[in-house]
């Protein structure tokens, strides 16, 4: 009975209803006490120095805006693009920009103004004030490397047989067909020439002279490679073609096939069956691949020498990035580890 007068009463259900009022908003306060702890956390973080170089200082918001500035429209329009994406992704083009700033005087010290200025002219610089003068600083860095490395890089055939005993299931492939290939504008043109072409299986060299120096007399299509082609794999080939080459013998010509808007006669020179691929249809792929790595291994020693002449520290904690999740195409491993790393 005396449950139900307390019950009934209205001035429980004020202190209920007070009671209530007050705990939503302890728990408001609360929130926006924790939110605003994270904001000035966020706030402080972005304005600490994050990376030294030398006597310059850059903070996070520092380091995201110059990446920013240099990133293409389309990528940092993506909804996946954050600033510690950007940061993991170009934290090694921002060094390597501010360095060439750095480097500048350096690297243009000697060098006629005339010859530099046609090392410029042959890249595309921007037409934005900060960006060219990044771009200028970046090709002075790239002069500054040919000048100091001007021997070519040199290949020998011992190095291509030693990296093909090496690697010789890198050079595993699929069926493939040696070919060479005739194109037309018009498909009455491709049709006669491929009549008389099996009639005289010569004629097809002949035309593709003519079509190379413009001398036929029929349409050639702007742009299309005459004549030889290599060896394919038959599986890179698109369906009809594939299913087209296939049929043909070595030796003959395919009836004229629509590849866009070429109307195209294919000869089939050989067959290659599937399998390791002999030296001597790899050996180019080979001295290419031995080439960019020895270029590549040039270009880490010498930025390696750049990187020397400079004090860096990066305080990984406050980029908010791990070391090993930077992707990095020029600094090498001794490099990015002798950057005075400090975590506080």
């Amino acid at each position: 009975m005396r449950l139900w007068i307390r019950v009934g009463d209205a001035r429980f259900w004020h202190r209920i209803t007070l009671g209530v009022t007050l705990l939503i908003a302890l728990s408001s306060a609360l929130v926006l006490g924790l939110t605003f702890q994270s904001w000035r956390a966020r706030a402080r973080s972005s304005q600490a120095i994050a990376l030294e170089i030398d006597d310059s200082a850059y903070t996070v918001a520092a380091v995201v805006e110059s990446i920013r500035r240099f990133v293409p429209n389309e990528i940092l329009s993506a909804e996946s693009v954050t600033d510690t994406w950007l940061i993991r992704h170009y934290l090694e083009d921002f060094l390597m920009i501010e360095l060439a700033r750095k480097e500048s005087s350096r690297n243009t010290q000697g060098v006629s103004p005339r010859k530099l200025e046609t090392h410029v002219l042959n890249r595309t610089v921007p037409p934005d004030p900060a960006l060219k003068q990044d771009a200028q600083a970046l090709i002075a860095l790239n002069y500054a490397f040919y000048r100091d490395n001007p021997d070519s890089i040199q290949v020998s055939p011992e190095d291509i047989q030693a990296y093909y005993e090496t690697h010789r299931e890198a050079f595993r492939r699929g069926d493939r067909v040696l070919l060479a290939q005739l194109g037309f504008a018009e498909a009455g043109e491709a049709q006669q020439a491929y009549q008389q072409i099996q009639v005289i299986p010569e004629l097809f060299d002949h035309y593709v002279y003519l079509a190379s120096s413009g001398q036929g007399g029929f349409q050639v299509p702007t742009g299309f490679q005459q004549g030889y082609v290599g060896i394919v794999e038959l599986e890179d080939l698109p369906a009809e073609v594939r299913s087209l080459v296939r049929q043909t013998p070595p030796g003959k010509c395919a009836p004229p096939i629509q590849i866009g808007n070429v109307y195209v006669i294919l000869k089939v020179l050989d067959r290659r069956p599937a399998g390791i691929a002999p030296l001597e249809e790899v050996s180019e792929e080979i001295r290419l691949r031995i080439m960019e790595d020895r270029f590549h291994q040039r270009v880490q020693h010498w930025v390696a020498q750049v990187f020397r002449r400079h004090r860096i520290k990066v305080y990984w904690s406050r980029l908010r990035v791990a070391p090993d999740e930077v992707r990095r195409r020029w600094l090498s491993d001794a490099v990015f580890a002798s950057l005075a790393v400090k975590d506080s």
